[in-house]
């Protein structure tokens, strides 16, 4: 960019704006950036006195949501992320094409003269049929397949199924009018409440107002329908999810039931547990019993067998309320034994009345063991008896144990179908109080969207707004002209300004400014070459006199003259010019100046020279270089060498070196490098190369190529001239001459 500066070296890398770079860019194109203004300002000042006004009618409504209120009361938080999900849900809702047809049949817009716009404006209708080209042009380009026709009012029309296009041909007139309501309707939220706003924008104030009034009506209608039918399907499904569970919950009973049966589980009630169970704890019980009677009575029989078995008679062998006969017999024999012990005492052994007691007492002790023996043998039957019964009751426990085991076992399953049975029960009771609250909320439906202002009939339009799309136009004017401006910029490679000499790789040696052809070829300067002499001190003159000095300074020193070659990238730059007013300026200071027209092709300086007015020059025609290049041992005219062949000949190096010898300055007229290669063949004969380039003509690219192209072959370049100038427009690009205010009034005097 021409005024982007990016430093010196050493300096801060970063590119820096050029203030004065960006003040001359900006007044060099201000032309573009004024003609873009004035066009986009014309543009939407025809966009803003022709368009239809829009009149906005807002009218407010308010989304509740009791479950959010209801779980909010006790923990005073701010509305969660759902409840904001939930709101933007409810807005898009507004905007849907569903209530957008409610309103339409509400209001019957179909029909009605007033929802039709009076009239397009120039700008939109254009922008609109712009936009419907452009649309049909990449449908048909990139359509997988050709749309279907669709018959409306008689007439096909091409269907391309997309509802959201407002021209959608396709569509039925309700169907238009709806999208054209979606279009013009704005729903917005208040901030971070359940406030929003509908507004909407119409052609007629009434009209405006009546449609932004009934989409909120339509809105709370639609809200209310929804939670009607959506409490009604609910109620459908629960209805039927209710009668499914009672299905699988009386299947699971019946399944519990017939299991009891089919396994003999029988529930004594009261917390007793099984049946079986209980019997088995009788059982138990009574083989407890059984045993302990059956060991009492064992013993018993071994106490009695013992006391049968000693010698002497036990009479604690038996208890007396075993055997009633035995404790009289025993009460009898203690009364024997006392009296036999007193008769032992008193009488002899052979004593008759001792004899009779011993007597009676062996009969008692026989009696005695006769009633052990006897009660022995009822005993042993007795325990007999009691071991029979425990080991009918060993097995009947045994048989009960197996049994529990058995049952245990089928409880297991029947707790997996009570078990579902709680859960089928559980959630037929759930459902059926949902189901309730349902029916409840479906016989009184509570509001969650209401109005709270109704939209005000609009008593000034609100668009166009025709100070602000001037301002605006305006400025994306400036905008738009800004960026013309900077790709015009961007593309122009013409050298203007001396720096771009340099950035070409060429020294700049002065700047000649555009001279009108009437005084070029004023009475002063006859052949429009001597202008630098004929009119001192003008702007012409003085560029001149800077490119003598600066070519003056690069001139090796020595006593041979200087050979200097001038010649212009293309035809009409002024080389030619430049040559023989240098040759003038070189001559008036003194010095043998030679002159030579090299131009063997236009001969710009032999047709324009006539006799030269200044000493110390003199001039060498084409021509006459032609016949002193010329073999003259080669006499066939059509074999003339080019122009080329004869400047890089050694007749013109035996040339320049005479010249050399007698004249101080030698400038050589050469034709333009980029047309024929004489420059370039000449160039080593050459002490140093001046290039003259047009202002705003000569490519830089191309000074550069050529500039490379002359130091190949041995050139040295002195520089670069910029010729035919135009100051005025220099200074649009931040360059001013210091001489420029001195010449130019030396050129009003001189007029």
């Amino acid at each position: 960019m021409p005024f982007l500066d990016e430093g010196r070296p050493g300096d801060d890398p970063r590119l820096r704006i050029d203030l004065p770079a960006l003040a001359a860019f900006l007044r060099r194109r201000a032309w573009i950036i004024a003609l873009a203004m004035v066009a986009c300002i014309g543009i939407g000042g025809l966009y803003a006195f022709t368009a239809q006004p829009k009149f906005a009618a807002v009218a407010g409504l308010i989304i509740d949501d009791p479950q959010t209120d209801a779980g909010r009361l006790g923990t005073g938080t701010t509305p969660s992320a759902e409840s904001m999900i939930a709101i933007e849900t409810q807005m898009q809702i507004i905007r849907s094409q569903d209530v957008a047809l409610a309103v339409v049949d509400a209001l019957d817009l179909v029909e009605d003269p007033l929802f039709i716009p009076d009239r397009p404006d120039v700008v939109t209708g254009f922008v609109g049929r712009l936009r419907a080209t452009v649309r049909n042009s990449l449908d048909a380009a990139f359509a997988p397949e050709p749309p279907t026709l669709v018959v409306e009012d008689g007439a096909p029309t091409s269907g391309t199924g997309d509802a959201a296009g407002a021209a959608g041909t396709a569509l039925t007139p309700r169907e238009r009018a709806a999208v054209s309501i979606r279009q013009d309707l704005q729903v917005y939220r208040l901030g971070s409440s359940r406030a929003v706003d509908v507004r909407y924008e119409g052609n007629h104030p009434q009209m405006a107002a009546a449609i932004a009034n009934a989409v909120s009506e339509a809105y709370v209608r639609n809200r209310l329908e929804a939670r009607f039918d959506a409490a009604e399907n609910a109620a459908d499904w629960l209805r039927d999810r209710i009668a499914e569970l009672q299905g699988r919950f009386s299947d699971t009973a019946r399944q519990v039931q017939r299991f009891r049966a089919e396994n003999e589980i029988v529930d004594t009630g009261e917390g007793r547990g099984l049946i079986n169970e209980q019997a088995l704890g009788e059982v138990n019980q009574r083989l407890v019993a059984a045993s302990s009677q059956a060991a009492e009575a064992q013993a018993r029989v071994a106490r009695i067998e013992r006391a049968l078995e000693s010698d002497e008679i036990a009479l604690d062998a038996v208890d007396s309320s075993e055997s009633p006969i035995i404790a009289e017999l025993r009460a009898r024999w203690i009364e024997l034994a006392d009296e036999e012990a007193e008769r032992a005492a008193r009488l002899s052994e052979d004593s008759p009345a001792l004899a009779a007691v011993r007597r009676d007492l062996a009969r008692t002790e026989d009696a005695i063991r006769d009633e052990l023996r006897r009660l022995a043998s009822r005993l042993r039957t007795e325990a007999d008896v009691a071991r029979a019964r425990e080991e009918n009751l060993q097995d009947e426990m045994a048989r009960l144990i197996a049994r529990s085991n058995e049952t245990e076992e089928a409880g297991v399953r029947v707790q997996q179908l009570e078990s579902e049975a709680d859960v089928l029960q559980a959630a037929f009771e759930s459902y059926l109080r949902r189901y309730t609250d349902v029916i409840q909320q479906q016989s009184a439906p509570f509001l969650t969207a209401r109005m709270i202002s109704p939209a005000l009939v609009p008593t000034a339009p609100t668009s166009p707004r025709k100070a602000i799309i001037l301002v605006l136009s305006a400025i994306l004017g400036g905008g738009l002209g800004l960026a013309l401006a900077i790709l015009v910029e961007s593309f122009d490679r013409a050298v203007r300004l001396p720096r771009h000499l340099e950035d070409a790789g060429v020294e700049s040696l002065g700047v000649v400014p555009l001279v009108s052809r009437d005084k070029a070829f004023s009475r002063r300067s006859a052949d429009g070459l001597g202008y630098a002499i004929a009119a001192p001190g003008t702007p012409f003159s003085n560029g001149l006199r800077r490119v003598k000095a600066q070519i003056s300074r690069s001139l090796p020193p020595g006593g041979k003259g200087a050979v200097i070659g001038v010649a212009s990238l293309s035809p009409g730059e002024g080389a030619s010019t430049v040559a023989g007013n240098l040759g003038r300026l070189f001559a008036l200071g003194g010095q043998t100046t030679l002159l030579v027209d090299a131009n063997l092709h236009t001969r710009t300086l032999s047709h324009a020279e006539g006799d030269t007015p200044v000493r110390r020059l003199s001039a060498l025609g084409s021509e006459d270089l032609i016949e002193r290049l010329r073999d003259p041992t080669e006499n066939d005219p059509s074999g003339t060498p080019s122009g080329a062949d004869l400047l890089g000949s050694q007749r013109m190096r035996a040339f320049l070196e005479e010249a050399r010898e007698r004249n101080e300055v030698t400038i050589l007229d050469l034709p333009a490098l980029e047309t024929v290669p004489d420059a370039n063949a000449v160039a080593p004969l050459v002490d140093s190369f001046v290039v003259v380039t047009q202002w705003g003509s000569t490519s830089r690219p191309a000074l550069q190529e050529m500039a490379e192209s002359l130091r190949r072959h041995g050139a040295t370049i002195a520089g670069g001239v910029l010729n035919k100038a135009r100051l005025r427009a220099m200074r649009a690009h931040g360059h001013r001459p210091t001489d420029e205010g001195y010449s130019r009034r030396r050129s009003r005097a001189a007029a």
